[in-house]
């Protein structure tokens, strides 16, 4: 390599480092790299090397942490509402995956029900449509570096108010469709659905683990930033009313993944999947908040608590074992709060990393 390439490599490796603490513009990030150039080249006339000159201008330039709080001072509320962009463009391409599966399924049933396709090529065609979102989903944490910095520096950085109203607009006006759309469900749709749904085990592991498998998946590449590792205590820790909301939302969705989807033999065994995906859940939001006041508590519990009682009233009248608000879920819910918070007590006498 020449020298000119490892300049390169060490600037950008440089400003990338404080990067990767989240608080500078990807404008920041050319005035940055501008500078650096411009210093180098001023100290390689006082007869020093690349490589000294770029020591001298790192040393000049600062600490990196101290660096990334001073960016923070400037773009604080500007990155805090970036991250409330990416929530809700989470929330509306999950509306957007929603409704996709949604319509395959209503569309692939109906063919089947009109015999335009047999049960076993519906099964397997639906379940294509479902490894084909799973596959999608998972590219898009895999490569979500490069989406993100597209975004961030095509988007959000012109105009960030305009991306947010997109975006709800986008999970908002899917859902109008598919409703205008489909409508009400055809005569006999049940039936032909349950024979599409049961035709093998092979389909229907598919059918019904591939969600609960994407969310899972979806959460551990999401501990992974698009700039820099780090824990679940990034995921976990609220410091805003909202977010501890959003959390007892998000806990209640997956225990409810787990519980009633990945699983279904029987209400016993799906409330004990159910208690041990929102035991997790409820522990690393204590664990990880051990300041918290009582609000934020209340508002992660009671949150959660309203899904449940809500989701249970709203499919009361369907499927057997589907919705239903039943005392082992009940004390699945209370055991599981319980446990998680003696647990995550114990760790609050140590230092939370």
């Amino acid at each position: 390599m020449d020298s000119k390439f490892q300049l390169e490599y060490a600037i950008n490796a440089f400003v990338q480092d404080i990067a990767e603490k989240g608080t500078v513009t990807a404008l920041d990030e050319k005035e940055l790299k501008s500078h650096l150039h411009e210093t180098i080249q001023n100290l390689t006339t006082q007869q020093l090397t690349e490589e000294e000159a770029f020591v001298v201008a790192k040393l000049r330039m600062g600490n990196t942490e101290i660096l990334a709080q001073e960016y923070k001072k400037v773009n604080g509320v500007n990155m805090l509402n970036k991250e409330w962009v990416f929530i809700f463009l989470g929330i509306a391409l999950t509306i957007v995956a929603k409704t996709f599966l949604m319509f395959a399924d209503y569309y692939i049933t109906h063919q089947v029900f009109l015999n335009k396709l047999t049960i076993s090529a519906g099964a397997y065609l639906l379940s294509a449509c479902y490894l084909l979102l799973a596959f999608l989903a998972i590219l898009l944490f895999i490569k979500g570096e490069v989406f993100t910095k597209f975004i961030k520096a095509k988007l959000l950085d012109n105009n960030v108010w305009a991306m947010a109203l997109f975006v709800t607009f986008l999970g908002f006006i899917t859902t109008i469709m598919y409703g205008n759309f489909i409508g009400s469900p055809f005569k006999g749709y049940l039936d032909t659905h349950i024979n599409v749904l049961y035709y093998n085990n092979f389909a229907e592991a598919i059918l019904r683990g591939t969600v609960p498998v994407t969310v899972v998946l979806g959460l551990l590449f999401s501990t992974q930033s698009v700039n820099k590792k780090f824990g679940w205590g990034v995921v976990f820790t609220s410091n805003y009313y909202l977010y501890s909301f959003l959390l007892g939302f998000g806990a209640e969705f997956v225990a409810a993944l787990f519980g009633r989807m990945l699983f279904t033999n029987g209400i016993i065994i799906e409330s004990v999947f159910f208690g041990i995906t929102y035991f997790i859940c409820a522990y690393n939001f204590f664990k990880y908040n051990p300041t918290m006041n009582l609000l934020h508590f209340c508002l992660f519990i009671s949150t959660s608590l309203f899904v449940e009682c809500f989701w249970g009233y709203f499919n009361k009248d369907f499927a057997e074992g589907i919705g239903k608000l039943t005392a082992p879920f009940a004390w699945a819910f209370i055991i599981a709060v319980f446990l998680a918070f003696i647990a995550a007590k114990r760790k609050w006498k140590k230092p939370v990393v």
